[in-house]
């Protein structure tokens, strides 16, 4: 049963007028405090439209339950009479192997039987006596006069069909069998993923008896190819349905992204090739000029050069489809008179970028015909605009069929969809390219890259954006989080959670996604925590709308004032906390395991009001007082994997640092 969520401004200026501060004890006479005057009355969850649907999805799921035995007495005394059987063949035995390690490893889980995994050797055949579950093993599927449905999986779809006693889980690519492992795992053990630690499936505490159901099960993802930034192991990348960014994107001397000097390095080939780069150098080095400065000759020496790196790469990682020839991570192009003809002609430096793309692949294509190599190039800061003159005027201008851009927004608000009007240049982003390429990889960003520790407001928002994105036919989602932080405060866990439903099918429910979420992540402790969730997004979108000059920006500057987070709200939120962790308490003897599991969960939500009362409220406290409070924080941030306060730019020689050890450091306690 769910609490209703109280006034959350009521409360604050109930806190404030009743001078709520139980450690008051400064030296200091500057504790100012928040204009509460003329606040308007808001509270609860911010809600929004759920009742768009996207009608371009694959999801043909079609179960009936049956008598057939998976495991009998799950829980108790388990014991199963299947298989695992994975396919040998060379370019698909690794993945196929750890999909069946993953599914051998949720029954376990769930039922407490350990199903034996074993390598296909042809001597395991589908018929009334036998019982397996085949992974890959086209051979089998064959013999057993089943064929694959007409549909296109894409790389990453499945088809899982039950015949007689067994089950296939067959896919075009490899990829598929992790999908299918999923969805195997969901409709017949009720797995749900949430964290490494956390995951659920169905009760079978008085179960006699645990079936496999008749599956006839047609799908792929939304979106083909799916990566995700926030810090994370690869199990967990893994049950959450996403792929590597070396799964998805062939790394060029080692960077996935902005390589362009990975592919040419000035060093290298600056002397005797000057006109591939631009005239001035930027902070991070040279772009590249895609005219070669009109040089005929020099181009196509460029592209030449070019092509033999991408075939060097291409053998030595055959199975990656994607490759990435991307500019430096600067707002700067190439301003030569050559380019600068073609903006004002075509009216986007991008113009340069799709004809030198075009023409790579052309030379690739003429030597591998049957090459399924995709050439990707970004549309991202000076380069995020499309052309302006009609494909129907200069076919040139088209991308072939195998090259598409990289979209980048970084501007965009993501705190409102891309259907809100506030984002209606960066929606138009995307209609003005479809008319220069049939597809799209997306990269879009959910946090404030200024201050990690904050909230940004994006949950609810990011389910119209993929259904926008979905719309366009994006191939590839790459949504950019956090990079070192283990945990992400500020409910990151539960971004992770709608992103990765989000992915597979777009039309989910966030209302849905949310109750289930806190139902279970957080356990008996999920009605305060989600209170706690409700208040921080009602009174985010308040101070964005009141205060803050740049909302939604990913930079925008929300930690610059305590009128924004004032300390009575902070402590309220600890007290949420406080009440959540009362709530689990009786697990201690129970089930203390799970309990350390749930307490961990509620910890990482304690480190945002934390922070800002280490970091703003300092003067209201005595010196040991501080310090010993930023110790205690120090001493969590370590435990739970807290390691920015903000983006570091290790790889970058310009930019801000934000270590949390040079916080530790700013706070004299490093």
């Amino acid at each position: 049963m769910k609490k209703t969520t109280i006034n959350l401004l009521a409360l604050i200026t109930t806190l404030l007028l009743s001078g709520c501060n139980s450690n008051s004890n400064s030296n200091s006479n500057s504790n100012s405090k928040p204009n509460n005057n003329d606040i308007p009355n808001i509270s609860g969850a911010i809600t929004g439209d759920e009742s768009r649907y996207i009608d371009t999805g694959l999801h043909k799921i079609n179960i009936e339950e049956s008598d057939v035995v998976l495991v009998q007495s799950p829980l108790r005394s388990p014991t199963s009479e299947y298989q695992i059987v994975y396919t040998t063949d060379g370019s698909e035995k690794a993945k196929a192997l750890t999909a069946a390690k993953f599914l051998a490893g949720n029954i376990y889980e769930s039922t407490g039987a350990d199903i034996a995994v074993v390598a296909y050797d042809g001597t395991q055949k589908c018929n009334i006596a036998t019982k397996f579950i085949f992974i890959g093993c086209n051979e089998a599927f064959i013999e057993a006069n089943l064929e694959m449905p007409k549909e296109d999986l894409g790389i990453s779809g499945y088809y899982i069909k039950t015949l007689h006693n067994s089950c296939f889980i067959q896919a075009e690519t490899s990829h598929g069998y992790q999908m299918g492992a999923i969805c195997f795992s969901k409709y017949v053990l009720g797995y749900d993923y949430y964290t490494d630690d956390f995951a659920t499936y169905n009760d079978m505490t008085n179960v006699e008896k645990l079936t496999l159901p008749k599956m006839d099960i047609v799908e792929k993802p939304d979106f083909d190819s799916r990566n995700y930034v926030n810090n994370g192991s690869s199990s967990r990348l893994y049950a959450l349905g996403y792929q590597t960014a070396g799964e998805i994107f062939m790394p060029i001397g080692g960077n996935t992204m902005h390589n362009c000097d990975k592919w040419l390095p000035f060093d290298k080939y600056g002397q005797d090739h000057r006109g591939w780069y631009e005239d001035a150098k930027s902070a991070l080095g040279y772009q590249l000029c895609y005219t070669a400065h009109g040089d005929e000759e020099e181009l196509d020496k460029m592209i030449d050069t070019c092509l033999a790196i991408l075939e060097e790469n291409v053998n030595a990682r055959p199975n990656v489809q994607n490759v990435t020839l991307t500019q430096l991570d600067v707002a700067t192009c190439c301003k030569c008179d050559t380019c600068s003809a073609v903006v004002e002609k075509d009216g986007s430096i991008s113009a340069t970028i799709i004809r030198f793309m075009n023409a790579l692949d052309n030379k690739f294509r003429a030597k591998h015909p049957d090459s399924k190599i995709n050439l990707l190039f970004f549309a991202y800061q000076t380069s995020l605009a499309a052309p302006t003159t009609p494909v129907s005027e200069d076919p040139t201008l088209k991308c072939n069929d195998h090259v598409f851009p990289i979209i980048a927004p970084i501007h965009a608000n993501y705190t409102r969809s891309f259907y809100d009007p506030v984002n209606e240049q960066y929606a138009n982003n995307f209609t003005s390219w479809s008319e220069y390429t049939s597809k799209f990889c997306a990269w879009v960003y959910e946090c404030n890259y200024k201050h990690y520790m904050y909230p940004y407001n994006s949950y609810q928002a990011m389910v119209d954006t993929y259904k926008f994105l979905k719309q366009y036919n994006t191939a590839i989602m790459y949504n950019e989080g956090q990079r070192f932080n283990t945990a992400v405060p500020c409910f990151g866990r539960f971004k992770d959670y709608i992103d990765s439903k989000l992915n597979i099918d777009v039309n989910v429910n966030f209302s849905d996604l949310k109750r289930t979420f806190f139902d279970n992540y957080y356990g008996d402790a999920g009605v305060y925590m989600e209170q706690y969730y409700d208040e921080l997004t009602s009174w985010t979108e308040y101070i964005e709308q009141t205060y803050i000059s740049d909302p939604g920006s990913i930079y925008e500057n929300i930690d610059e004032s305590e009128a924004y987070w004032p300390k009575p709200l902070m402590e309220h939120f600890i007290e949420l906390c406080d009440k959540a962790y009362e709530s689990i308490a009786p697990l201690k003897t129970k089930n203390n395991a799970l309990y350390n599991v749930f307490a961990e969960h509620i910890k990482i939500e304690t480190m945002f009001p934390r922070y800002v009362i280490c970091d703003l409220y300092d003067y209201l406290y005595d010196a040991q007082e501080i310090r010993d409070i930023r110790l205690k924080f120090k001493e969590d941030c370590n435990e739970v994997g807290i390691l920015e306060y903000c983006e570091v730019h290790t790889f970058y020689p310009v930019g801000e640092q934000g270590w949390m050890s040079e916080k530790f450091t700013e706070w004299g306690i490093n």
